[in-house]
């Protein structure tokens, strides 16, 4: 039963509306008693204040839980509230006998108890809100561009709603412990008095006992139930990763507590967005932007242009990319498509920019008429320079590249091809100034880095070392 019905008064609805009507039933007031529509009047400003705050409350869940039961939601006249059922009970649970001798610094006394006898303690001196619930939930990026909605189960501690948590229809006086909760003994020795006090066995604290003809047929005497809920989740089109869902007031309204089962105010159900696979081609940037970290294109269209397709896009759509010639793609170009990034996520129908990264794919090798054509094209075209060679360039060292790509992390001794076909020419040439004549029956064939030669090959590369030396 609703306490106070101010606040539901205000925006002229029922206290068991549910959130639908009261969304619309705010809506219809606010307009009516927007300034704008009003001149502005001090009437209309105080009004529509009282309708702004009135759905503050009622809007959110928790809020509305609160005030439907203490007819207010400041904290200090809900403790004062909530500390006068605990005296009118006259129950006292193990968390306050704790606080009544260290102090309420341990913030160990502040929760009503579920004892072990299965009743329901009275309710607690201070209200406490209890923990959250956190869930991560896995999304592709197709979905976080599209949206979806996604349900999830969670099992949860809630109050029993047939017996409000009180155990039972009726509660009895302990007589153990007189309703005090607590149980005290006193031991003499000489002139020594000692008393000591411990929470009430029969009562675990509660100050009441439930008998069995009174039990609640739904929890059991416990006050609380295990209970199954499924949220619809949306994923709203242009969430990003670590983007949060929120639904206030879902998590338990029952936690364990070293000293047993507490009630406290019913925490938020979190649930946080992950990206499930993260992609190695796409990376979300910014608000709503989107870089394709790599696009591969031919030699020919990165040169002349060409169309492009892009097949793997969050949309599912196939996008044509067209390359108009004249527009060189240098290798590791960036370019931008406007509009074909992410949605962003206050205004789903605003797109971000698609940066894309291009890889040329150059071929291993070019026929020599390819080559030919390529050269001559080149040196026609007034747009493209060549580097001169330097004016010393008649004396320089001569070497050649090598294929072997060898690991410049490991420290492994290599002699690179070119160093090892002038020590081997070196050596041959060496080897046939002090050549014998009756040599020239034997087989002379020799392997090199660059092939196999044949003895006039040979002869002749010999005849020109030696003129060379000379």
């Amino acid at each position: 039963m609703v306490k106070d019905t101010r606040l539901y008064d205000v925006l002229g609805v029922q206290p068991g509306v549910s959130a639908a009507e009261l969304k619309k039933s705010y809506k219809l007031a606010a307009l009516r008693y927007h300034p704008d529509k009003n001149g502005h009047s001090e009437a209309s400003k105080q009004r529509f204040q009282q309708i702004a705050d009135a759905y503050r409350v009622l809007g959110d869940e928790r809020l509305r839980k609160i005030y439907d039961r203490y007819g207010t939601v400041d904290e200090g006249e809900v403790a004062a509230m909530a500390a006068a059922e605990r005296r009118h009970a006259g129950g006292i649970t193990p968390g306050d006998l704790f606080a009544h001798f260290f102090g309420d610094g341990q913030g160990l006394g502040s929760f009503a108890i579920f004892g072990e006898s299965g009743a329901s303690s009275a309710r607690c001196s201070r209200v406490s809100r209890g923990p959250d619930i956190k869930h991560k939930l896995r999304c592709t990026l197709e979905e976080l561009y599209g949206g979806k909605v996604v349900r999830l189960a969670l099992t949860r501690t809630r109050l029993c709603t047939l017996c409000a948590g009180r155990g039972g229809s009726r509660a009895s006086t302990c007589t153990a412990c007189s309703g005090q909760g607590i149980c005290s003994q006193t031991k003499r020795q000489g002139s020594l008095v000692q008393t000591w006090s411990s929470t009430c066995r029969v009562c675990s604290g509660s100050g009441t006992i439930v008998k069995d003809c009174d039990t609640c047929t739904s929890c059991g005497g416990a006050g609380y139930l295990r209970e199954r809920k499924v949220f619809e989740v949306e994923i709203r089109p242009g969430m990003r990763a670590g983007s949060e869902v929120v639904f206030p007031g879902e998590a338990d309204e029952v936690v364990n507590t070293p000293y047993g089962k507490e009630q406290v105010l019913p925490g938020d159900l979190a649930i946080t967005i992950e990206e499930a696979t993260p992609a190695t081609r796409y990376q979300c940037r910014g608000d709503a932007n989107l870089l394709l970290t790599e696009l591969h294109v031919d030699l020919r269209t990165s040169l002349c242009g060409g169309t492009v397709y892009i097949e793997d896009h969050p949309s599912g759509k196939l996008i044509q990319l067209e390359i108009i010639p004249g527009e060189l793609l240098e290798p590791g170009a960036i370019k931008c498509i406007e509009h074909l990034g992410m949605p962003h996520p206050d205004d789903p129908s605003q797109y971000g920019h698609l940066f894309i990264k291009f890889h040329v794919d150059f071929p291993k090798t070019l026929a020599d008429s390819t080559i030919t054509a390529i050269a001559q094209a080149l040196d026609a075209d007034t747009n493209v320079r060549t580097r001169t060679p330097p004016a010393a360039a008649d004396g320089c060292e001569e070497h050649v590249l090598s294929n072997f790509h060898h690991d410049l992390d490991t420290p492994k001794r290599h002699i690179h091809n070119s160093t090892m076909r002038r020590h081997k020419r070196s050596r041959l040439a060496t080897s046939s100034r002090s050549a014998q004549e009756d040599t020239e029956d034997e087989d002379n064939d020799c392997i090199c880095s660059g092939g196999l030669y044949t003895d006039n090959q040979q002869d002749d590369f010999m005849m020109g070392r030696a003129t060379a030396a000379n």
